[in-house]
C-alpha cells in the first residue's frame, strides 16, 4: 500500500512540474524588405506548439534573462552582427 501511495505521490509531482515549464522568448526578425505581418503564422505555430512562450518581435524587458533568436533573410547579417558587438544574452541563434 505504502508503494502504492509513493507511486501516486511521484505522479501528482511530475503532473505538476509539466504543467509548469516556462519557456525561453523567442525573437523573431524579418527580412529587410518584408512586414511584421509575415511572422504571423510562424508566431502562431510557435505559440501552439510551445503554450505560454513569450514570443516578441522588437526589444522588450522580457529579454533581461536571455533569448533565443530566429533570423530570415538579410536580417540573418544584422541579427549575427549585433550579437557579436553587443552585450545580448542569445542561447540560440538560427539563421
Amino acid at each position: 500500500m505504502s508503494c502504492l501511495a509513493f507511486l501516486l505521490f511521484i505522479l501528482t509531482i511530475l503532473s505538476c512540474s509539466i504543467k509548469t515549464i516556462i519557456y525561453r522568448p523567442v525573437v523573431l526578425m524579418h527580412g529587410i524588405v518584408a512586414f511584421t505581418s509575415d511572422m504571423n503564422e510562424l508566431a502562431g505555430w510557435l505559440r501552439t506548439s510551445f503554450p505560454g512562450i513569450y514570443i516578441v518581435i522588437c526589444n522588450d524587458i522580457h529579454l533581461q534573462q536571455g533569448f533565443n533568436m530566429l533570423e530570415f533573410s538579410q536580417r540573418s547579417l544584422i541579427g549575427r552582427d549585433a550579437v557579436e558587438q553587443c552585450s545580448f544574452l542569445v542561447y540560440n541563434l538560427i539563421t
